[in-house]
């Protein structure tokens, strides 16, 4: 049944995340978010949900926009939110505001949109990102934050970096895109421009070397040969590899994959990335060979991998990517909002049918 409960702006904004949702380009799993003010209610993506199903059930958690942001002006950056969600008719019960709640309710505009594109974090991840990224959205009214952990810091360097005359996009450094405005067609078309203007000539995929080399390492490491040839180009074209192996490129990448990306030479063990790395590893870069992922993948991992195989194909061979410093790494896998996604994301995959692999 369709989930139309709630004001006539909580139902466009469904309609909306609905659709950027579904669209593997701007969201992974239950990565990015949206929002809209109500009168004193701030209805935002509750955490761990997915935006794809905003017509199906309910996903927003709903907060006394008041008490949000005059806790938001006495909190320090690394707090966390404590204001506790309302119960309104066509909210989602019993779950966490986003993570991003912050800049939600920072943000002055009726609707707030935040996407994981691959177009954009293939340019955010870049050393020269902004210098680009302002040549490609020129015109437009865009301003470029650096890297802050998603939270309070975030929400206020945001507003730090915010022009007088108001900004409708804002690109994060090494994370994503937001959006704003009071009209939601505005903002989707803005969306549709700036994937346009950041899209990237797409690399030709490289499958897997030799099949048979590659099963044969599978037996070895007790995983599977991946079966999407975007997952083994990251292995067999010297770029992408360099890319995939650089470190971790945006939070999401950190907290489903682990710190990094695991990689082996033919014949040689694997490298673990990073101290922070996890175990076991949800997937092997071997050189020049191809891709063996966990016969577990769980669909945030799969939906992660997807990302980051469409990063490591948009960055080209003359740009070098820069990757979260081990210190904001850290701080990520250590919150305890992300270990409630993590937490969130771990049940429904225990809750997903069996599906084999071949």
């Amino acid at each position: 049944m369709m989930h139309t409960e709630g004001p006539p702006p909580v139902v466009a904004l469904a309609s909306l995340s609905a659709r950027l949702g579904r669209d593997l380009r701007l969201i992974q799993g239950a990565g990015g978010n949206t929002s809209v003010k109500v009168d004193d209610q701030l209805w935002v993506k509750a955490s761990g949900t997915r935006l794809a199903d905003a017509l199906d059930r309910p996903i927003f958690a709903v907060l006394p926009l008041c008490a949000v942001q005059r806790e938001l002006e006495a909190a320090a950056d690394g707090a966390s939110l404590t204001t506790t969600p309302i119960e309104v008719a066509g909210a989602a019960a019993g779950l966490r505001p986003s993570i991003e709640t912050a800049f939600h309710a920072a943000l002055p505009e009726r609707y707030v949109v935040h996407t994981h594109s691959i177009a954009v974090a293939a340019h955010a991840c870049r050393t020269d990102g902004e210098a680009v990224i302002g040549e490609k959205l020129a015109g437009l009214e865009w301003v470029w934050v650096p890297f802050v952990r998603p939270g309070i810091g975030l929400a206020r360097a945001m507003l730090a970096a915010r022009r007088p005359t108001g900004t409708r996009i804002y690109i994060l450094g090494n994370h994503g895109a937001v959006y704003t405005g009071d009209d939601l067609e505005a903002i989707e078309a803005t969306i549709r421009e700036v994937e346009r203007r950041l899209a990237s000539p797409r690399l030709t995929t490289a499958g897997p070397t030799d099949p048979k080399v590659l099963d044969r390492h599978a037996d070895r490491f007790d995983m599977v040969p991946a079966d999407t040839a975007d997952w083994h180009h990251m292995a067999v074209d010297p770029q992408a590899f360099r890319v995939a192996t650089a470190g971790t490129l945006y939070p999401d990448h950190a907290i489903f994959l682990g710190d990094g990306c695991w990689w082996a030479e033919p014949e040689g063990d694997p490298v673990r990335p990073s101290i922070l790395a996890k175990s076991p590893m949800p997937c092997l870069l071997l050189r020049g060979i191809g891709c063996l992922i966990a016969q577990d993948l769980s669909d945030a991992q799969t939906a992660m991998l997807h990302c980051l195989a469409g990063v490591c194909r948009q960055v080209p061979a003359n740009a070098t990517v820069r990757p979260l410093d081990q210190a904001d790494v850290a701080a990520l896998l250590n919150w305890d909002a992300e270990r409630y996604r993590q937490k969130l994301e771990a049940e429904r995959h225990d809750d997903r049918p069996a599906i084999p692999r071949a």
